[in-house]
Protein backbone atom coordinates (compact mmCIF):
# COMPACT_ATOMS: atom_id res chain seq x y z
CA UNK A 1 0.00 0.00 0.00
CA UNK A 2 1.08 3.51 -0.72
CA UNK A 3 1.63 5.83 1.73
CA UNK A 4 -0.80 7.46 2.50
CA UNK A 5 -1.34 10.32 4.72
CA UNK A 6 -3.76 10.62 8.11
CA UNK A 7 -6.58 12.49 6.59
CA UNK A 8 -6.56 10.16 3.42
CA UNK A 9 -7.09 6.98 5.70
CA UNK A 10 -9.36 8.75 8.07
CA UNK A 11 -11.50 9.82 4.55
CA UNK A 12 -11.54 5.60 3.51
CA UNK A 13 -12.33 5.05 7.25
CA UNK A 14 -15.07 7.09 7.27
CA UNK A 15 -16.99 6.36 3.97
CA UNK A 16 -16.36 2.45 4.69
CA UNK A 17 -17.97 3.79 8.09
CA UNK A 18 -21.10 4.84 6.02
CA UNK A 19 -21.16 2.68 3.30
CA UNK A 20 -24.41 0.86 4.58
CA UNK A 21 -26.28 4.17 4.83
CA UNK A 22 -25.49 5.29 1.73
CA UNK A 23 -28.66 3.26 0.12
CA UNK A 24 -30.41 5.57 2.37
CA UNK A 25 -29.62 8.67 1.94
CA UNK A 26 -26.72 10.47 0.36
CA UNK A 27 -23.07 10.74 2.22
CA UNK A 28 -23.57 14.97 1.52
CA UNK A 29 -27.11 14.73 3.95
CA UNK A 30 -24.97 12.22 6.48
CA UNK A 31 -22.03 14.90 6.58
CA UNK A 32 -24.35 17.10 8.63
CA UNK A 33 -23.86 14.78 11.47
CA UNK A 34 -20.19 14.05 11.11
CA UNK A 35 -17.81 16.54 12.70
CA UNK A 36 -14.46 15.63 14.30
CA UNK A 37 -14.82 17.99 17.09
CA UNK A 38 -17.58 15.75 18.95
CA UNK A 39 -17.20 19.09 21.69
CA UNK A 40 -19.56 21.39 18.84
CA UNK A 41 -21.72 18.52 17.42
CA UNK A 42 -25.66 19.81 17.51
CA UNK A 43 -28.39 17.67 19.22
CA UNK A 44 -29.41 14.74 17.18
CA UNK A 45 -33.22 14.79 17.03
CA UNK A 46 -35.46 11.57 16.48
CA UNK A 47 -36.14 11.93 13.35
CA UNK A 48 -32.19 12.44 12.51
CA UNK A 49 -31.31 9.25 14.52
CA UNK A 50 -34.21 7.74 12.08
CA UNK A 51 -32.08 8.69 8.95
CA UNK A 52 -29.04 7.59 10.08
CA UNK A 53 -30.38 4.12 11.24
CA UNK A 54 -32.59 3.39 7.70
CA UNK A 55 -33.81 0.18 8.41
CA UNK A 56 -31.95 -1.46 10.79
CA UNK A 57 -33.45 -2.15 14.73
CA UNK A 58 -32.77 -3.73 17.55
CA UNK A 59 -33.61 -7.10 18.68
CA UNK A 60 -35.49 -6.96 21.41
CA UNK A 61 -36.94 -9.96 21.77
CA UNK A 62 -33.76 -11.63 23.22
CA UNK A 63 -34.61 -14.34 21.75
CA UNK A 64 -31.95 -16.10 19.69
CA UNK A 65 -31.60 -19.07 16.93
CA UNK A 66 -28.03 -19.13 17.85
CA UNK A 67 -26.25 -18.13 20.91
CA UNK A 68 -25.23 -14.35 20.88
CA UNK A 69 -27.05 -13.17 17.45
CA UNK A 70 -29.33 -10.99 19.30
CA UNK A 71 -26.21 -9.33 21.32
CA UNK A 72 -24.25 -9.18 17.97
CA UNK A 73 -26.88 -7.87 16.01
CA UNK A 74 -27.89 -4.90 18.62
CA UNK A 75 -24.24 -4.07 19.09
CA UNK A 76 -23.92 -3.42 15.53
CA UNK A 77 -26.96 -1.30 14.98
CA UNK A 78 -25.68 0.61 18.60
CA UNK A 79 -21.79 0.74 16.98
CA UNK A 80 -23.50 3.08 14.65
CA UNK A 81 -23.39 6.34 16.98
CA UNK A 82 -19.92 5.20 17.88
CA UNK A 83 -18.46 8.18 15.46
CA UNK A 84 -20.57 10.50 17.67
CA UNK A 85 -18.83 9.41 20.83
CA UNK A 86 -21.06 7.63 23.02
CA UNK A 87 -17.90 5.40 24.10
CA UNK A 88 -15.56 7.48 24.94
CA UNK A 89 -17.89 8.55 28.40
CA UNK A 90 -17.30 5.07 29.66
CA UNK A 91 -15.47 2.33 30.08
CA UNK A 92 -18.00 0.10 29.14
CA UNK A 93 -21.32 0.21 27.32
CA UNK A 94 -23.64 -3.30 26.95
CA UNK A 95 -26.79 -2.61 25.80
CA UNK A 96 -29.20 -6.47 26.85
CA UNK A 97 -32.87 -7.18 25.93
CA UNK A 98 -35.32 -9.37 27.75
CA UNK A 99 -38.96 -9.78 26.55
CA UNK A 100 -39.10 -6.31 24.87
CA UNK A 101 -37.63 -4.82 27.81
CA UNK A 102 -34.38 -2.53 27.49
CA UNK A 103 -31.30 -2.69 29.70
CA UNK A 104 -28.34 -0.79 29.73
CA UNK A 105 -24.96 -1.43 31.52
CA UNK A 106 -22.36 0.84 31.62
CA UNK A 107 -20.51 2.67 34.32
CA UNK A 108 -18.80 6.73 33.08
CA UNK A 109 -15.28 7.37 32.60
CA UNK A 110 -12.84 7.30 35.86
CA UNK A 111 -16.28 6.84 37.88
CA UNK A 112 -15.98 3.61 40.20
CA UNK A 113 -19.93 3.88 40.29
CA UNK A 114 -21.38 0.83 37.75
CA UNK A 115 -24.83 1.62 36.39
CA UNK A 116 -27.54 0.46 35.28
CA UNK A 117 -31.21 1.51 33.31
CA UNK A 118 -33.76 -0.58 33.66
CA UNK A 119 -36.54 2.54 32.72
CA UNK A 120 -37.12 2.32 29.02
CA UNK A 121 -39.65 -0.34 28.30
CA UNK A 122 -42.21 0.74 25.27
CA UNK A 123 -38.96 2.82 23.27
CA UNK A 124 -38.34 2.56 19.90
CA UNK A 125 -35.18 2.14 18.52
CA UNK A 126 -34.70 5.95 17.73
CA UNK A 127 -35.51 6.38 21.33
CA UNK A 128 -33.45 4.24 22.74
CA UNK A 129 -30.59 5.42 21.13
CA UNK A 130 -31.86 9.57 22.32
CA UNK A 131 -31.52 8.04 25.37
CA UNK A 132 -28.17 6.80 25.02
CA UNK A 133 -26.52 9.87 23.78
CA UNK A 134 -28.23 11.52 26.05
CA UNK A 135 -26.21 9.80 28.95
CA UNK A 136 -23.17 10.19 26.76
CA UNK A 137 -22.74 12.53 24.34
CA UNK A 138 -24.79 15.33 25.97
CA UNK A 139 -24.06 14.38 29.65
CA UNK A 140 -20.92 16.97 29.68
CA UNK A 141 -19.20 14.50 31.70
CA UNK A 142 -15.47 14.02 31.55
CA UNK A 143 -13.83 12.01 28.66
CA UNK A 144 -11.37 9.69 27.88
CA UNK A 145 -9.10 10.64 25.69
CA UNK A 146 -8.37 9.50 21.94
CA UNK A 147 -6.06 10.04 19.83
Amino acid sequence: MENLKIWELRKMLDDKFYEDFSKHESLTELSRWRNPDLNRIRKLTRADIRKILGDKRFEMSGYEGYTGDCTVHNQKVLNVFAKFGIYDYTEYLFLDFYKGSPTLYYRYWREKEHRVNMDWGGLTTSEIVLEILNLTVYSGRQTRRRG
